[in-house]
């Protein structure tokens, strides 16, 4: 799964955290290639470090793993948040009360230059 980054989504949230935080050391993976016995007498830690062995810039694919995994949420937090800031600005844009208050400061400041 981890691979083909895992495209059902069988890996997510906390697991995705969780194999990073399990990913072998670079000696480990040393040590289970070199490893010429049989893998039935390879602890279950081994075998899966084995696994891993095949798999090509495997602490890369779990980081893209992890954000395709949050980026949904963000997205949508962040399009509630941008929509906030455009009310806000049309409401900005549209107040008369601002404009006079912007003119009236223009105003003022016209007239402590003079």
């Amino acid at each position: 799964a981890i691979a083909d980054l895992d495209p059902e989504n069988r890996i997510a949230g906390d697991r995705i955290q969780f194999l990073k935080g399990m990913l072998p050391t670079t000696q480990e993976l040393k040590d289970v290639a070199r490893f010429r016995g049989d893998d039935a007498d390879l602890l279950l830690a081994e075998k899966f470090f084995r696994e891993m062995l095949g798999v090509r810039r495997l602490e890369s694919k779990l980081l893209c793993m992890a954000t395709i995994d949050t980026l949904p949420p963000s997205v949508k937090e962040l399009t509630g948040r941008f929509g906030t800031i455009t009310t806000v600005c049309r409401q900005c844009m549209g107040s008369e009360r601002l404009q006079q208050l912007l003119e009236t400061v223009l105003s003022i400041g016209n007239i402590m230059n003079e």
